[in-house]
């Protein structure tokens, strides 16, 4: 017996969760734009779903629920967030969301206080049962689209609906 044994071979199969901006969106507008409108749209869920489908053991809403039951019942602010919240106080006050879940009472939690987002979890629950077109196309990408628009940013619900995460060799 020699002590040795053989690992297989283990490929990386990366999966960019953004991918692509909008129709017609350059670099330089998205640099120019702020905030939620900065967003290609596209977070890292429909990446995080493909290589859940691809090589995950446990189920969509197996994997998502500690998310769900964190969004739900929330957390105790911690200094890492709450250091990013207090820079970015003037942005997060002039949306009206942000202003309601990171700046209750005007300013941003204390160290300890419980943060909870009932939306999300709402959302994440919706994903779980239906998968990423419970986020890319209906009600859900209906409201994130409008509420980019409002934003300043040009996506159409179209281009929200036909993205797809893109598997890339490494």
């Amino acid at each position: 017996m020699s002590g040795f044994t053989t690992v297989p071979r283990w490929t990386p199969n990366p999966v960019p969760g953004t991918g692509q901006h909008a129709a017609g969106i350059t670099n330089d507008i998205v640099g120019a734009l702020r905030g939620l409108a900065a967003e290609s749209g596209h977070p890292p869920r429909a990446g995080l779903l493909a290589a859940q489908r691809r090589f995950g053991r446990l189920t969509r809403a197996q994997v998502m629920a500690p998310a769900i039951r964190l969004a739900e019942q929330g957390f105790p602010m911690y200094p890492v967030l709450r250091s990013m919240i207090v820079r970015d106080t003037a942005v997060l006050a002039r949306d009206s969301v942000a202003r309601t879940l990171y700046l209750p009472g005007g300013h941003p939690p204390d160290l300890g206080e419980h943060l909870a987002n009932p939306t999300l979890a709402r959302v994440l629950r919706e994903v779980a049962a239906a998968g990423a077109q419970a986020y890319y196309a209906g009600p859900i990408a209906r409201a994130v689209v409008a509420r980019m628009n409002r934003g300043g940013h040009p996506v159409t619900l179209e281009d929200f609906g036909e993205y797809r995460a893109q598997w890339k060799s490494p």
